[in-house]
């Protein structure tokens, strides 16, 4: 992903001889500097309307102290430069990863001259220090909210002056991708494990169902203690592989332009101490990366219930920046949260393409309107991210409304209605007929009322787990056919 600009040498002395215990003479003129830098794109979705995103990240490394003064942007790919305005450099310092609310020297600020319009050259002058080592630039733009989906928006970096030097990089491959515009006005991003998939439930998923989602997240991969990716298979007498499951997907999936996005979720354990080891932190994001790009995935979304203190915020902080430099331009990030419960940091969502809300399975009536309003308004106005990035989470399942329910009695969508057939829209409790006990779920009435919520208030739009659980859509009851009648597969 990274594409490595040869290096410039600035000076190189005689090599000095060495002593007898293996040192070598000192020498005070004696010193090799080297100059470079490496550019990688940043983010494979655009979001029309939104500011502030960053296309192409210039990684400039200098032996000391110096000073950029210029840069040779080129807008690359870019579909019309039309539909990018306010292009501007922002510089991060030793930070390998954007975040305009990160504190201190982390934050990425604006520097150098801004331009209102993109053109197919772009130069940008001004004056930078930076210091000895790894320091980061970043294009970003406005995306005009009349941009087309689908369409291209990219920048390329020609040429860097560092203390009046020029450093040209080397072009950038074909295959590295680049920022596409979102196509649809709202996400509709179900998760489907394989088990349902292949093995119990296989008829249940049709090809329809793709042209009303604009996302499914397929269940699910994981991570070992060698930081390989591991898939999670059906059970040993039903096997199926992710592979098969993927290729039935496609199969389903047509023309229909649907993201097929794998889902990590990893043994908690493990997860914590491969992000919190350097080398294996870097080993899992190259093995993930690959695992999405062999495999023709269109992204992944990350599943880790949860980091638990700021130390293990801040290991998943690098780790997603390591994976997001990995994918550069070939696959969305996204990641499933309790916003206000081990919640994420404002940092963390930066890097994000997307953010998935568990707005389900708080104590007694697990997933009430409260309950979604309140996680996406914090991310909103506590987390500071934009609301096409915040997707609200939508159960089709219930729980057991004690304090101190029984996980495993969870009850899909299917299994309530034919348990109660003429239960009523309106209707979100049960009392479950062997055990007592009574139950808490979204009826259809209730999901719809907070897919109305999202639209209204523009914010992303909206997840469902787990969609495997819900009546084929042909059936009067089903809760997807209930959703689909407020919020569908719309283009911008």
């Amino acid at each position: 992903m990274n594409y490595l600009i040869p290096t410039l040498l600035l000076s190189v002395l005689a090599i000095v001889p060495a002593r007898a215990d293996g040192n070598p003479v000192p020498r005070s003129a004696a010193a090799v500097a080297e100059r470079g830098a490496a550019c990688t794109h940043t983010h494979a979705v655009a979001y029309a309307g939104l500011d502030k995103q960053p296309v192409l990240r210039i990684k400039v490394t200098s032996s000391g102290a110096g000073t950029v003064t210029s840069f040779s942007i080129n807008s690359g790919k870019t579909t019309l430069t039309a539909d990018m305005t306010n292009v501007q450099l922002y510089y991060s310092g030793s930070t390998p990863y954007f975040s305009i609310n990160a504190s201190g020297d982390a934050q990425a600020k604006p520097v150098m001259n801004k331009l209102a319009k993109a053109a197919k050259t772009m130069t940008f002058t001004g004056s930078q220090a930076v210091q000895a080592g790894d320091n980061y630039f970043w294009v970003t733009c406005t995306v005009s909210s009349r941009a087309r989906g689908n369409n291209k928006i990219d920048t390329a970096c020609d040429g860097v002056v560092l203390d009046g030097s020029t450093i040209v990089p080397a072009a950038a491959g074909a295959d590295e991708g680049c920022m596409e515009v979102f196509p649809y006005k709202f996400r509709i991003a179900p998760y489907y494990r394989t088990v349902n998939l292949m093995n119990w439930n296989p008829e249940h998923l049709t090809a329809a169902h793709f042209k009303m989602m604009t996302d499914i997240i397929y269940c699910q991969v994981r991570v070992n203690a060698a930081a390989e990716v591991t898939e999670d298979l059906a059970p040993k007498d039903e096997p199926s592989t992710m592979a098969e499951g993927l290729a039935k997907l496609k199969r389903l999936r047509g023309s229909n332009k649907v993201g097929i996005i794998v889902c990590l979720m990893p043994n908690r354990d493990i997860m914590r101490e491969i992000v919190a080891n350097d080398s294996l932190r870097a080993t899992f994001a190259k093995n993930l990366a690959d695992y999405v790009k062999n495999n023709g995935y269109d992204g992944v979304d990350l599943d880790w219930e949860y980091p638990t203190d700021s130390t293990q915020w801040s290991h998943y902080i690098q780790f997603v920046s390591s994976l997001r430099e990995e994918l550069g331009g070939k696959g969305t990030i996204s990641a499933a949260v309790t916003p206000r419960y081990n919640g994420p940091n404002a940092v963390f969502c930066d890097l994000l393409d997307f953010i998935n809300t568990m707005s389900y399975d708080q104590g007694g009536n697990h997933s009430t309107m409260d309950c979604l309003t309140g996680d996406v308004l914090y991310c909103k106005n506590t987390l500071n991210m934009p609301a096409c990035k915040i997707v609200g989470g939508l159960p089709f399942y219930s729980n057991e409304t004690a304090g101190d329910r029984n996980w495993d009695a969870q009850m899909g969508y299917a299994s309530i209605i034919n348990l109660f057939p003429t239960i009523g829209a309106n209707v979100n409790t049960f009392i479950h007929p062997t055990t007592g006990r009574q139950h808490y779920f979204n009826g259809t009435a209730l999901l719809q009322s907070k897919c109305r919520y999202i639209m209204a208030q523009k914010f992303g739009g909206v997840m469902i787990w787990a969609y495997d659980t819900d009546l084929p859509v042909t059936h009067p009851k089903s809760a997807a056919k209930a959703m689909y009648t407020i919020i569908k597969q719309s283009k911008r």
